[in-house]
């Protein structure tokens, strides 16, 4: 069984359940939807020069992730991030590179990126 729910201002929310086939079930699941937060931040090379079309990818937990390419000034909006720790990976040049970051609720979440020299 695999619900999920999504609602404007809220984060995605998912739940997975095995289910015994050819059984009726008279369970309860609950999804609980959390505010959601807004991730922008700014992708640069070791320069300072901003990276345009770096793929930027944010994962929370095991949830699934949420990634786009930053515009030609190296920036980039996520939205409908859950609170808490996220898993950033950027893509640019052959290059990956992974940083831990934590999005606040009440959306002050601006980051700068800078990529080590190749």
């Amino acid at each position: 069984l695999h619900l999920s729910a999504t609602l404007p201002g809220f984060a995605p929310s998912e739940l997975l359940r095995r289910v015994h086939s050819g059984k009726p079930t008279s369970e309860i699941h609950l999804l609980t939807l959390r505010r959601s937060c807004r991730f922008a931040g700014l992708v640069l090379d070791a320069d300072g020069v901003p990276v345009a079309r770096a793929q930027v990818m944010a994962r929370h937990g095991t949830e699934s992730p949420k990634q786009l390419m930053t515009e030609s000034d190296g920036s980039f909006v996520l939205v409908d991030l859950p609170a808490g720790g996220q898993s950033v990976t950027i893509t640019a040049g052959g290059q990956v590179q992974r940083f831990d970051v934590m999005l606040a609720q009440d959306n002050a979440n601006a980051h700068e990126f800078r990529l080590p020299p190749r």
